[in-house]
């Protein structure tokens, strides 16, 4: 279980530094994809999708229960408030779809690490 936390947590970490490249690459001297849908994936609740990858892997170093517990809320925050924001904010900006399929997929990602450090943490 211990290995599948640890893939997991991996694939989440590249995903977030993937969309946070495309979220604010510069293209003509515009952030475009900053103004369609990464405000509302980064600001809506100021900056859950980078705190919780760093606390989770502070998490497992420390084997900590309550600092996995805390993670596992703020994936949750950050998978039924931020995620879904920034999706909407993408699909209403007519925004290419395959950044909403990347949301989708790092959504899909942030429920397994935390159905898995919820087995973990028993």
């Amino acid at each position: 279980m211990l290995m599948m936390f640890s893939l997991l947590l991996t694939i989440d970490v590249i995903m977030l530094v993937s969309l946070l490249i495309d979220i604010f690459m510069v293209e003509d001297g515009v952030m475009g994809n900053f103004t369609s849908f990464g405000w509302a994936f980064l600001f809506i609740y100021f900056a859950v999708p980078v705190i919780a990858p760093m606390l989770t892997f502070m998490a497992a170093i420390t084997r900590d229960p309550y600092m996995m517990k805390e993670m596992g809320n703020l994936n949750a925050i950050c998978i039924s408030v931020n995620i879904p924001l920034a999706m909407g904010a993408c699909l209403l900006m007519n925004d290419d779809p395959a950044y909403v399929l990347s949301l989708l997929f790092y959504m899909m990602i942030k429920i397994l690490v935390a159905t898995v450090s919820a087995k973990i943490r028993q």
